[in-house]
């Protein structure tokens, strides 16, 4: 038995989530987790009561606070992690003891600690970055680093196990706090089973797309000018196809974006849908040719992420251009096309030929399936369940 704890108070799992990234990989972890037969109970601090108004908040919703607005924010912080735990400790009160606690991490928020049964159970911390250090200096959104930090290294330090999306999230979350490195298990994102059966959406247009929170170190200002430039102005046909771009999700840069792209002339050739359910976000894939991943490091000396959109381009079979990343590598390396930029410079050394973008329907299908295979979510929960035993 395993309790899936998810301290996030802005993560919903419904179809109007304005965190589908999480949303998708605690969904597709918990259904993996069942069908390989290890029963789950999911408490979410979104469905505690009075907790629901937290979800609605969009990233846009935290921008351009005061200080005093950041501290109040701080405050309240505070305030729901004690009502969260006492809920917790409540309601886990009246449940069997689990064989294991996995908490996902969140800012303000160590779930596990308030857990009835936490002594008896294996502790399990899922780690997506160091977020004490994200909130205050990447997102300006927290003045209590100090505090958050603190409060982030004791659930870090009193897990059993602690799972990283990354080896070099890995390295960083044994430097900050102090852990050893044999204690952290790396488990990146997975491909959602269910891509795999989408059929590809035949298009007038060679489509370049990006799915995903449009914020500032995605870069797709630049990212997006360098394609028009490249392709749009040009007039360049690929696979016989005039190049378009679209972007699906809203997000704080989004404004910049629209405005480059105006200022720009680029209407025609790119497309903005805006915030969409995931069922409408993935029609929109189907019929793209290429999938656009970016991100950059920022208050972190790596980039340490595993970007969930690198592996629904993936079993959507797209061909992708993308930043470095472990993910890509991997992927890679089990047959998607995946085409690597550093920089607007060398992006534009990769669209000097676009024809690497395009492979035969055969070949397409192939990859979607060896993908699914090699980076399946019931590989993932195995994976972190054998640690548990000590298998890792």
């Amino acid at each position: 038995m395993i309790d899936y704890l998810v301290g996030g108070i802005r993560i919903s799992l419904g179809a109007d989530s304005n965190t589908p990234g999480p949303r998708t990989h605690i969904r597709r972890f918990v259904a993996a987790a069942r069908e390989s037969g290890y029963p789950t109970r999911l408490l979410l601090a979104s469905e505690y009561p009075f907790m629901g108004r937290f979800s609605a908040v969009t990233h846009s919703g935290y921008q351009n606070l005061s200080t005093a607005k950041i501290v109040a924010v701080d405050a309240v912080r505070l305030v729901i992690m004690v009502w969260c735990g006492v809920v917790t400790f409540i309601r886990t009160s009246r449940l069997p003891a689990p064989d294991i606690i996995y908490e996902r991490s969140a800012v303000f928020q160590s779930l596990s600690s308030f857990h009835r049964h936490k002594k008896r159970a294996v502790r399990v911390v899922e780690a997506n970055g160091v977020f004490s250090r994200e909130t205050g200096r990447d997102r300006n959104i927290s003045k209590a680093e100090w505090l958050t930090g603190a409060i982030e290294r004791h659930v870090l330090r009193r897990a059993d196990l602690v799972v990283a999306i990354s080896e070099a999230l890995a390295d960083e979350l044994s430097s900050f706090a102090r852990i050893d490195r044999e204690q952290i298990l790396v488990v990146p994102n997975g491909v959602d089973p269910s891509l795999i059966s989408v059929e590809r959406v035949p298009s007038s247009t060679f489509t370049f797309g990006f799915v995903g929170a449009v914020v500032e170190w995605h870069d797709l200002p630049d990212i997006v000018s360098t394609i028009c430039g490249a392709l749009c102005e040009t007039n360049t046909t690929v696979d016989g196809r005039p190049v378009a771009v679209e972007i699906i999700g809203d997000g704080p840069a989004l404004d910049e974006l629209q405005t480059r792209v105006a200022v720009a002339g680029w209407g025609r050739h790119v497309r903005f849908r805006g915030k969409v359910t995931q069922d409408e976000a993935v029609r929109a894939m189907a019929g793209w040719s290429v999938g656009i991943a970016s991100h950059r490091a920022s208050s972190s000396s790596a980039m340490y992420h595993s970007p969930l959109k690198l592996y629904e381009y993936a079993g959507l079979g797209l061909a992708i251009v993308c930043t470095p990343s472990e993910d890509a590598r991997r992927l890679a390396d089990s047959g998607a096309n995946v085409h690597v930029f550093d920089g607007v410079d060398d992006l534009r050394r990769v669209l000097e030929t676009p024809e690497v973008f395009v492979r035969p329907a055969d070949e397409i299908e192939a990859s979607r399936f060896a993908v699914a295979s090699d980076h399946s979510w019931t590989r993932r929960v195995r994976d972190v369940v054998a640690a548990t035993r000590g298998g890792a």
